[in-house]
């Protein structure tokens, strides 16, 4: 696990980062380009955790390198036993549970950044110890439709979608809007 050259405050990393991202199937805005983007960016370890089988099958399919099952027990342990006890770089939660920002956090290595991307019911609050935030030097930031900058993202992801490593033609699964002109023709 290389930690020395990380960029703070972003998705970049050096080589040898790992990664997790919860509930690797829901696919929000943005979301599912975080895999291939920690996949272009040399990321040695992509970590996926979702109960549902499928969405770990998808997942593996999209650039992760290990799929864990929380199904399967301690999901903290489990992420650690990947990162030889390190814990991650970057651990991106979408779920919006307390339960699973706290395990975000718990997964997450010193000077590790957790993002969060759920957002539950505004009265959901979450605990976390102010001297395990001070002594780990983690970072725990949220981000909103992916805090995207379209005009610096658009043609990073069109490059990585012309060079193969954003796989965006496996995602269409139908083509509702065909058959919806088809069928307007004749009305």
């Amino acid at each position: 696990m290389c930690r020395h050259h990380r960029t703070r405050g972003s998705l970049s990393s050096s080589k040898g980062a790992a990664r997790i991202d919860s509930r690797c199937g829901r696919l929000r805005r943005g979301r599912i380009q975080y895999r291939p983007r920690c996949a272009y960016r040399g990321s040695a370890k992509i970590i996926a955790v979702d109960p549902v089988p499928s969405k770990r099958e998808f997942a593996g399919k999209f650039g992760a390198t290990d799929l864990v099952d929380p199904s399967a027990g301690d999901v903290v342990g489990q992420v650690l036993a990947l990162t030889d006890g390190f814990g991650a770089d970057y651990v991106i939660e979408s779920v919006g549970s307390t339960d699973v920002v706290q395990q975000a956090w718990e997964m997450a290595g010193v000077d590790g950044t957790i993002v969060v991307l759920g957002v539950p019911d505004p009265s959901v609050r979450a605990s976390l110890s102010v001297q395990g935030i001070a002594l780990s030097q983690k970072i725990l930031t949220g981000a909103f439709y992916g805090s995207a900058r379209p005009q610096e993202d658009i043609p990073k992801y069109l490059e990585m979608y012309r060079s193969g490593v954003l796989k965006i033609d496996e995602l269409i699964t139908n083509t509702l809007f065909r058959s919806v002109l088809e069928t307007r023709r004749y009305l």
